[in-house]
């Protein structure tokens, strides 16, 4: 599940469409989020609008919960690919909107750029299983790098979505043959 850890109004996850990289953990409050490694050791990647007593509180409970997360969340990989959240955080990327084709098994995925990026619904189970209303109930989080559905307990990343969005050009593909 993408949720892991609902505590003193901090929510940890991770996204499921980012699994080509250490393991990791997010976490959000509010209009605040951050990352953090869980391998080789705890390290906090970054903190945006956490102030110094709850990112000391954010650290301490990933070290308390940092096996926890990685029994139950992201995958370990060896490749450390921050090339895409490098082009994002410079480019100051995001999310604007989205919207949802069921009977085309299309999402797409509108940037502040004006790009839009899409993806075949039928790549996440839980979005693919969900009606147009529980689709249409999303957030952007992480200052739209990111979007989470509540009712689904799905998340979902910009970065994953580039991934993908790239994989497809360098195998000649389009998102209906994807």
């Amino acid at each position: 599940m993408p949720t892991l850890l609902l505590l003193n109004g901090l929510r940890f996850f991770f996204y499921s469409n980012e699994n080509n990289e250490p393991a990791h953990v997010l976490v959000i409050k509010g209009n605040c989020y951050g990352k953090i490694w869980l391998e080789p050791s705890v390290n906090i990647v970054y903190l945006e609008g956490f102030n110094n007593k709850e990112a000391k509180d954010i650290e301490e409970i990933v070290f308390t919960y940092s096996e926890r997360f990685k029994r139950t969340g992201m995958t370990t990989l060896i490749n450390n690919f921050d090339a895409i959240e490098k082009l994002i955080n410079q480019e100051k990327l995001k999310i604007v909107f989205v919207d949802f084709h069921p009977e085309l098994d299309v999402m797409l995925i509108v940037l502040n750029t004006k790009a839009v990026l899409h993806q075949r619904l039928s790549s996440y189970p839980r979005l693919m299983a969900a009606d147009i209303k529980n689709l249409l109930q999303y957030e952007l989080i992480g200052n739209g790098t990111g979007i989470h559905w509540t009712l689904l307990d799905e998340d979902l990343s910009l970065k994953g979505f580039l991934q993908d969005e790239l994989r497809n050009v360098v195998n000649g593909k389009q998102v209906a043959e994807a």
